[in-house]
């Protein structure tokens, strides 16, 4: 017997970073499921003028839009693989894909 899909949120933002930081916000990623939370580091910072707030994106950058969607995506496909599995999904569990690398402060996804 199948349980019923939960939902997942992907959603992006600015963390704020001290007044002297020279590379702009950090942008993080929030994962929701179940009511849990998890964030993680996109690796990205953009200028507080060039974020929009309402609705969550970078304005007029369609390389950084991408990257962040690229993002949104490879969590949510995460998701349907562990359900199609019949595994136990969790917010973190879907924060911490093995596909994905840091170095330095940098993410890399898999996908590019």
């Amino acid at each position: 017997m199948n349980m019923p899909s939960k939902n997942v949120t992907v959603s992006f933002h600015l963390k704020k970073a001290s007044k002297k930081a020279k590379n702009g916000q950090p942008i993080y990623c929030r994962i929701i499921y179940d009511r849990k939370k998890a964030e993680l580091f996109t690796g990205e910072y953009i200028e507080l003028s060039k974020w929009s707030s309402e609705s969550n994106k970078p304005k007029r950058n369609p390389r950084l839009q991408e990257y962040l969607l690229n993002i949104q995506e490879k969590i949510l496909a995460k998701k349907r693989e562990l359900e199609y599995q019949g595994r136990v999904i969790s917010a973190k569990g879907l924060k911490d894909l093995p596909e994905w690398r840091c170095q330095g402060h940098r993410l890399f996804l898999g996908i590019f």
